[in-house]
Order: C-alpha cells, then structure tokens, then sequence
C-alpha cells in the first residue's frame, strides 16, 4: 500500500524522534517464520472523529492487514 504524503511526514518524524522499533531479521529461518506468522507489526492511529471508518488498520508480517485497530476518537 502506498503512503501519503502525509503518512510520510509521520512516517519520517516518528523515525527521527525514536518513536518506531525497526529490527532487522537476518536468519531465513526466522524471517520465514515471521512472514508465516499473524503477529502485528504496524498498529497505526485511530481514525479522526469524521472519518467513515470506525477503527484504524493492523498491519500484519504476512502482508495481510484490516480496519480492527484502534477505535475512532
């Protein structure tokens, strides 16, 4: 999925200020069993107040993703 431009700036100022944990697999074995797995590895911002959507999205290892996060503010 492509990002806004918006997202980017968040994306890149969430980067600068510490506030994302990037780990970086190097086993093939682990980073099979990563991709294989449901674990979440992006949970991103409830939606804003008007938004249509009622939850954020989760992004999972395995590429799969959906509208289950965080409530609307």
């Amino acid at each position: 999925h492509d990002l806004s431009l918006r997202e980017h700036r968040v994306f890149a100022d969430a980067l600068k200020n510490n506030l994302l944990t990037i780990k970086t697999i190097t086993k093939q074995g682990a980073l099979a069993n990563l991709v294989a797995s449901r674990s979440r590895v992006i949970i991103e911002e409830a939606p804003a107040p008007h938004s249509d959507h009622t939850h954020g999205w989760r992004w999972y290892a395995n590429g799969r993703c959906d509208r289950l996060g965080l409530p609307r503010l």
